[in-house]
């Protein structure tokens, strides 16, 4: 039988595990972003109508008075150069 000299492996130093730890979490954020861009593009591929634009299905609405009443509606738009402006309003002076 041959003996054979064998050293006490020597523990991971801090920053070994350090890169252990930062490679782990980069690979679990990258399988993260592989699995949200699977899902765009099968989305992409599969929820879109013969004119290419995402739709959701239609919904017939009823009312039995005149017109339809929201207490939310924001009709406000951003102008070419930053202004608040409302759609068909005059301009301010």
């Amino acid at each position: 039988m041959i003996a054979s000299a064998t050293t006490p492996r020597a523990g991971r130093s801090a920053g070994q595990i350090a890169l252990i730890v930062f490679g782990s979490l980069a690979g679990l954020v990258a399988l993260v972003l592989l699995a949200g861009g699977g899902v765009l593009l099968w989305a992409h591929e599969t929820k879109r109508d013969a004119d290419g634009y995402y739709a959701t299905g239609a919904e017939g609405l009823a009312t039995s008075t005149y017109a339809f009443v929201s207490d939310g509606l924001d009709s406000a738009r951003t102008g070419p150069i930053g202004s608040s402006a409302v759609a068909g309003s005059a301009p301010s002076a």
